[in-house]
């Protein structure tokens, strides 16, 4: 092996973990100012886009650092993919517009289950902050669907604190906390376990990696937001376990290139992979991490962009597949068993019932189905089995379930994040739930 070769495979080995990031904010937050403070805006930066032609690149005297980045525009079908790395911490930001209530939440909902924590951006000043807070409730859908998913940390960053008006004074830095908690009067921050707030400045980049001078601001002593992202304990991949990676965007050109987040396992470059549920095998021709760097391997929580050498097309491996090994595939199912909990807030929706249509949030993929046979229906989690056919909110069902089209996944007790689900309708999320057993299919789609 020449010397090349060992350095790409040392620096594969070295790599830490994908961190997973969500910024989420309404409108005029500064939520693309704090992004863009985020990466190192002076290095090298390579932009791509794959709905488009775009490719841009910014050069410095300083260190290089490479962009990946699908869109952040006013545009409801673009979403964002953005790496970059601090030492041995590669930030993986998952980039959406602003929260509007005539967006669907369908693209943020196939971010949810893999992220590692999100960072929701708000205003400090309450006059503002009422005026640009408008989609309470999509915000508070977000959130809540985050926390079904059992994403495990949330950051809340108020912004512009460092703007003239303000000048970091802690009363408008407490009233947005104040606000905030008083417009969720039903959850109290408890929508997200790990719960962290921090005061920031996106235009002048303090206290995301720069910190607050004494002089300045004298009454916060915390963490940066950088330093915030590096605290972060990542729960430990078990890299022996099952490979299972989720595709997240595929790009066509002479080839097809597809961004994969790996749950567990791990992969080599030259390996034969098998694209659930299509039983479809395929070689990888290469694998790069996010920052265009060639590696050899990748393991379990790393987010890569696979190479293949067979004309694959996106008809068949696309957002919502399951990328696994050929030997110890990934189950693939229409009809399985379900513990599902009826949290409808909707009059639209007041009872959970039999033939009825959902639409169906599991890991990355959005899936209709229909409720086949109500077998049991519970008021608590281990109450006595009710003598009824329907479901009231807040009551705990055992149904059957069917897709419309074949699905790949996992059962819950097997692998947490594959196995969990939402269903929702009428755009409101109606109820969660575990995939408990399965009806297996032997053959791929056809």
């Amino acid at each position: 092996m020449d010397e090349e070769v060992k350095d790409v495979v040392e620096e594969s080995n070295k790599r830490e973990r994908s961190l997973n990031i969500l910024f989420l904010g309404d409108v005029h937050c500064g939520k693309s100012t704090v992004v863009r403070a985020v990466m190192p805006v002076n290095d090298l930066i390579n932009r791509r886009r794959i709905n488009g032609s775009v490719q841009s690149t910014i050069r410095s005297n300083i260190e290089r650092t490479h962009l990946f980045y699908l869109g952040d525009s006013d545009y409801i079908d673009e979403e964002g993919l953005i790496a970059t790395k601090k030492e041995n911490l590669e930030l993986v930001i998952h980039d959406h517009p602003a929260i509007k209530k005539y967006r669907p939440l369908d693209d943020i909902i196939s971010k949810l289950p893999i992220l590692d924590v999100i960072v929701f951006i708000l205003l400090p000043v309450k006059t503002e902050f009422q005026a640009s807070f408008k989609d309470v409730e999509c915000i508070l859908e977000c959130l809540r669907i985050a926390q079904m998913f059992e994403t495990p940390n949330l950051i809340v960053a108020v912004n512009e604190m460092g703007s003239e008006e303000i000048d970091w004074n802690k009363n408008y830095y407490e009233g947005a906390k104040s606000f905030f908690d008083q417009s969720l009067p039903n959850n109290k921050f408890t929508l997200i376990n790990n719960c962290m707030w921090i005061p920031i400045s996106g235009l002048t980049r303090c206290n995301i990696d720069r910190p607050i001078k004494p002089e300045v601001c004298n009454w916060y002593e915390g963490p940066t937001l950088m330093e915030l992202f590096e605290s972060i304990n990542l729960p430990e991949e078990d890299e022996q376990e099952s490979l299972r990676m989720l595709v997240l965007y595929t790009e066509s050109k002479t080839n097809l290139n597809v961004c994969v987040k790996i749950h567990s396992g791990r992969i080599k470059n030259k390996e034969t992979i098998m694209v659930m549920p299509y039983k479809i095998t395929a070689q990888i021709k290469s694998i790069y991490s996010i920052n265009n760097q060639s590696l050899e391997s990748a393991k379990a929580g790393n987010v890569v962009i696979l190479g293949f050498k067979e004309v694959l097309t996106t008809d068949y491996i696309h957002k919502g597949c399951i990328l696994c090994d050929t030997i110890d595939q990934c189950p693939t199912f229409r009809t399985f068993l379900a513990d599902v909990k009826f949290i409808s807030e909707s009059n639209v929706v007041p009872f959970f019932f039999a033939g009825g249509n959902w639409k169906m949030h599991l890991h990355t993929m959005e899936e209709e189905c229909v409720v086949k046979r109500i077998l049991k229906v519970r008021k608590t989690k281990d109450g006595e089995i009710k003598n009824t056919k329907f479901a009231r909110r807040g009551e705990y069902i055992r149904c059957i379930i069917s897709t419309k089209r074949i699905i790949a996944a996992e059962k819950y007790s097997v692998m947490k994040r594959l196995g969990k689900f939402i269903l929702r309708n009428m755009d409101s999320t109606a109820a969660e739930g575990i995939i408990f057993k399965y009806k297996p299919i032997l053959e791929g789609v056809q």
